[in-house]
C-alpha cells in the first residue's frame, strides 16, 4: 500500500513538472510569435501559435493572436494580388508598345554587320560596368569594414540593461550574444558573466521543456519506444534531470511489464546491476530511477530494500556535502565582502600600504573581480605618487612635490593627507632660494629673467633668486636671442653661459671657465703692419691687423675696411706671405699680405698657441 502511495506521489510530481514545462513553453511560444508578427514574419509567427494550440486548445491568447494573423496573412496576400495585376497590366502595355513600334518601322527587323558590332560594343560597355559596379562593391565593403573597427567602445552599462531585458523576455540568444560581448571586452564583469549563465540556463531548460512535452505526447499515443527515444535527448542535455529520469522508469517500466517472466528477471537483473553502478559511482538521480523501474516491475525483488537503503544513506550524505559547500560559498562572499569594504575604506584614509595588503588578499579570493582590479590599479597610483613627492622633497624640488600632490589628488580625493602635503611643499617652496650666475662667451647681450631685465654688461654674478621655474633670455643687438625655462632647486647654485652667435644658453663647462678668465686678464695684443687686398682688380690697403686671445682686427687709413671679429669665429690659412682669414658662420674672407714669408710665419705660429691655449 505504501509503495503504490510513493508510486502515486511520484506519478503526481511528474505530472505537476509536465504541466509547468507546458506553461513555460507555451509563454516562450507566445513571446516568439509576437516578436516574428512584429517582424513581418507572418508563416513564423502563425506556426508557432499553432503549436500552443496543438498543446491546448483553449489557449485564449493564442486564439486572438492567431486571428489577428490570420487577417494580416489575407490582407499581405490581397495586396500581392494586386501588385501581380499590376504587373501584368504593365508587361501587356509593354508589349504591345513594342510591337507598334516594329509594326511602323519594319527595317528595325533588318539585320546587317553594323548591328552586330553594335551589339559587341554593348556587350563590352555591359562588361566594363560589371567591372564597376564589382569595384564599388568591394570599395564599399573595404568602408563599411573600417565603419566597424572605428566604431565607439561598448557602453556597458546600457548594454547591461539591454542583455537584462532580453533576458526577460525570454529571448535567450539575443541575451547571449549581448553578455558575450560585454565579457570579451570586459573578462571580469560578474554582472555580465551572470546573465550568460542564466540566458544559457534558461535557453537549456526551454529546449528541455519541448522535449518533455514531445515525449509526453508521444507516450500518450503509445509510442513508447519513440517517447524513450527523446526522452534520451533530454538526458543528453542533462543527464541528472529528475523528470526526465522519472518518465524513463516509468516508460521502461511499462515496456517491460508487457514481456515474458522470463525477460522480466533478465531486465530486473540489469537494473539491479545498473543501480549498483550508479550508487557506487554516486550518480543519485540515474540510481533512482532504476529503483523506481524495479519497484513498478517487482516491489518484491529480495535486493530492493538494501539499494533503497544505500540511496538514503548517500542522499542524506550528499546533501550533507552540498550544504557545507552552500556555507563555504557563503563564508568566501562573506569574507569578499568584507575585504572589499575594509580595502575602500583603507583608501579613502589615504593608508595604500596596508589597503594593498588587503586588496591583494580580496584579488586572491576573486580574481576576476573588476573592483578589486581597479582599486589595486589606483593604489599603485597612489603609492607611485607619494613615492615622487618624498623623492621630490629630498632633492628640494619643491615644484615637482606640488606637482605629486595633484597627480595624488586626481586618483584619490578623498585622502585626508592631501592638505598637509601641499602645505608642506608650499612651505618649503616660500622660503626655498637659489643662486644665478650669467657670463657671455662672445658679445655681451641683454639678460632679461622673467621678463625683467637683469644685471649689468651682459652678465650677473651671484643673483638670488627665488627657488622654482623661471625663464632666463639673451636678446643681442643684432636681432639673435636665446631662452631656456629652468627650475631652480632650493640651494642649488648655478652659473651659465650664451653665445648669441650660435643662440646658446646652457650650463658652464670647464673650458668655458678657462676662456672667460682669460678674458679676463689684460690681453696681449700682436700688433703686425699688412696689406689689406680688397679683390681682383680693386686695389688694395695698408693697415694694422691686431690679434688677441680673443679678438682679430683691423685698421686701416681708409675706414670702410676696417672689421673687428671673435677669434674663435675665424679660420686661417697662410700660404707664403699671403694670409686668407675666413668667417667659420659665414661665406666671408678677409685676405692680407704679410712683409714677407717671415712676418707670415709669425702670424701663423701665434694663431697655432692661440687655437691650442684656447679661444
Amino acid at each position: 500500500m505504501t509503495e503504490q502511495k510513493g508510486e502515486n506521489s511520484n506519478t503526481d510530481s511528474t505530472r505537476g513538472l509536465l504541466e509547468q514545462a507546458r506553461a513555460a513553453l507555451a509563454m516562450g511560444f507566445m513571446s516568439r510569435s509576437h516578436e516574428a508578427f512584429s517582424r513581418q514574419k507572418i508563416e513564423q509567427a502563425q506556426a508557432l501559435v499553432r503549436k500552443i494550440l496543438a498543446q491546448d486548445p483553449e489557449h485564449k491568447e493564442a486564439r486572438s493572436l492567431l486571428k489577428e494573423i490570420e487577417r494580416a496573412s489575407g490582407a499581405r496576400r490581397e495586396e500581392q494580388k494586386q501588385r501581380g495585376r499590376d504587373q501584368a497590366k504593365a508587361s501587356a502595355a509593354a508589349h504591345n508598345s513594342e510591337v507598334s513600334a516594329l509594326g511602323a518601322d519594319p527595317t528595325l527587323i533588318v539585320r546587317d554587320s553594323r548591328r552586330g558590332k553594335a551589339w559587341r560594343i554593348l556587350g563590352w560597355a555591359g562588361l566594363a560596368a560589371l567591372l564597376l559596379g564589382v569595384s564599388l562593391w568591394a570599395l564599399h565593403l573595404k568602408q563599411q569594414r573600417s565603419k566597424q573597427e572605428s566604431k565607439p567602445p561598448l557602453d556597458v552599462a546600457s548594454q547591461i540593461l539591454i542583455a537584462k531585458s532580453n533576458l526577460s523576455q525570454r529571448r535567450h540568444d539575443q541575451a547571449i550574444e549581448i553578455a558575450q560581448a560585454i565579457v570579451s571586452v570586459s573578462p571580469g564583469n560578474s554582472e555580465a558573466q551572470a546573465i550568460l549563465s542564466e540566458a544559457q540556463k534558461q535557453k537549456q531548460q526551454a529546449k528541455i521543456d519541448i522535449l518533455m512535452v514531445e515525449a509526453q505526447n508521444l507516450r500518450s499515443q503509445s509510442r513508447l519506444e519513440d517517447a524513450n527515444q527523446t526522452i534520451q535527448k533530454v538526458l543528453d542535455i542533462d543527464p541528472a534531470y529528475q523528470p526526465a529520469l522519472a518518465v524513463r522508469s516509468q516508460i521502461e517500466a511499462e515496456t517491460a511489464a508487457s514481456k515474458s517472466k522470463e525477460e522480466q528477471d533478465s531486465q530486473i537483473q540489469l537494473w539491479l546491476a545498473n543501480a549498483d553502478t550508479f550508487l557506487t559511482a554516486g550518480k543519485l538521480p540515474e540510481a533512482r530511477s532504476e529503483i523506481r523501474k524495479i519497484e513498478r516491475l517487482r516491489p518484491d525483488a529480495p535486493q530492493l530494500e538494501l539499494l533503497r537503503k544505500r540511496l538514503n544513506a548517500q542522499t542524506a550524505g550528499a546533501a550533507r556535502n552540498q550544504q557545507k559547500e552552500q556555507q563555504a560559498a557563503e563564508q568566501k562572499q562573506k569574507t569578499i565582502g568584507d575585504l572589499s569594504r575594509r580595502a575602500e575604506e583603507l583608501f579613502r584614509q589615504g593608508k595604500y600600504v596596508e589597503d594593498r595588503g588587503i586588496i591583494e588578499q580580496w584579488l586572491a579570493s576573486a580574481p576576476l573581480s573588476t573592483d578589486a582590479q581597479s582599486l589595486h590599479a589606483r593604489t599603485l597610483e597612489a603609492l607611485a605618487a607619494l613615492k615622487t613627492y618624498d623623492a621630490c622633497l629630498a632633492a628640494k624640488d619643491y615644484e615637482g612635490a606640488l606637482g605629486a600632490v595633484l597627480r595624488l589628488e586626481k586618483g584619490s580625493p578623498s585622502d585626508p593627507n592631501i592638505a598637509e602635503l601641499r602645505r608642506r611643499a608650499e612651505l618649503r617652496n616660500a622660503d626655498a632660494k637659489a643662486t644665478l650666475s650669467v657670463y657671455h662667451l662672445g658679445d655681451p647681450g641683454v639678460l632679461i629673467l622673467d621678463d625683467r631685465q637683469l644685471g649689468t654688461g651682459g652678465e650677473v654674478e651671484k643673483k638670488v633668486v627665488k627657488a622654482g621655474r623661471h625663464k632666463i633670455e639673451v636678446k643681442g643687438s643684432s636681432g639673435k636671442q636665446a631662452s631656456r625655462e629652468i627650475v631652480f632647486l632650493d640651494g642649488q647654485d648655478l652659473t651659465m653661459v650664451y653665445d648669441l652667435t650660435t643662440a646658446e644658453l646652457r650650463p658652464i663647462t670647464a673650458a668655458d671657465r678657462d676662456a672667460i678668465n682669460r678674458r679676463r686678464q689684460p690681453e696681449d695684443i700682436h700688433r703686425f703692419p699688412v696689406e689689406h687686398l680688397h679683390g681682383f682688380l680693386k686695389g688694395k690697403c695698408t693697415g694694422d691687423l691686431l690679434i688677441s686671445s680673443v679678438r682679430v682686427d683691423y685698421k686701416s687709413r681708409e675706414r670702410q675696411h676696417d672689421f673687428s671679429l671673435p677669434l674663435r669665429h675665424l679660420k686661417l690659412i697662410v700660404k707664403d706671405e699671403k694670409l686668407d682669414f675666413k668667417q667659420l658662420l659665414g661665406d666671408n674672407h678677409y685676405q692680407f699680405r704679410a712683409r714677407d714669408p717671415i712676418q707670415a710665419s709669425s702670424i701663423k705660429n701665434l694663431w697655432r698657441d692661440l687655437q691650442r691655449t684656447g679661444k
